[in-house]
């Protein structure tokens, strides 16, 4: 995976090449988070599942989740700038298939999701632990990262309360990013 501004040119023999312009939103896909984000998606079959990005920012794991087939991705983020960079961001990517969406995570729509990608941070994740866990259809994948390293193992307890079983843990320059699957 090459993520790039679009005045920077794709590398040759790239399987998903994904353009990102980040304005005023976070997430360029150089960011330690965002590295393992992609590190984990590369390992999980996207073919035809239904995803959420809950803190999209410029989009990038949203645009990279319909790269890799997902069928449908709702971005959500409350950042206005996020909300419109995801939107051009798709449009560059020639991507049809994300819904952006500006809100909190209830303003997602009240769906189940097979994959659910949660780049934001160890505060948020843990306040919306529940609703994310209950949002997982079985054996859904939960994403997340923008945790520091040293919280890792209560990120895991938090969520392994909610009946999500812990798969795999990344870590890289103090951050660490966690995988989970629905029971």
């Amino acid at each position: 995976c090459q993520v790039r501004a679009d005045f920077h040119p794709p590398i040759a023999d790239i399987q998903h090449d994904v353009i990102i312009n980040p304005k005023m939103a976070f997430g360029t896909g150089h960011h330690a988070t965002t590295y393992m984000m992609i590190e984990h998606m590369s390992e999980i079959d996207f073919h035809g599942k239904k995803v959420l990005d809950f803190g999209c920012g410029t989009g990038i794991l949203a645009i990279l989740a319909s790269k890799c087939g997902a069928a449908n991705i709702d971005a959500i983020d409350i950042e206005h700038e996020s909300y419109l960079n995801t939107i051009e961001n798709a449009e560059i990517n020639d991507i049809e298939n994300v819904v952006s969406i500006e809100g909190e995570l209830d303003a997602a729509p009240s769906t189940k999701y097979d994959i659910i990608l949660a780049n934001i941070n160890r505060n948020i994740l843990q306040k919306y632990s529940a609703d994310l866990s209950s949002m997982l259809n079985p054996s859904g994948h939960l994403l997340t990262s923008g945790i520091l390293e040293e919280d890792s193992q209560q990120m895991i307890k938090t969520f392994t309360a909610e009946e999500i079983q812990h798969l795999k843990k990344l870590a890289r320059d103090g951050w660490c990013s966690l995988t989970f699957i629905a029971e």
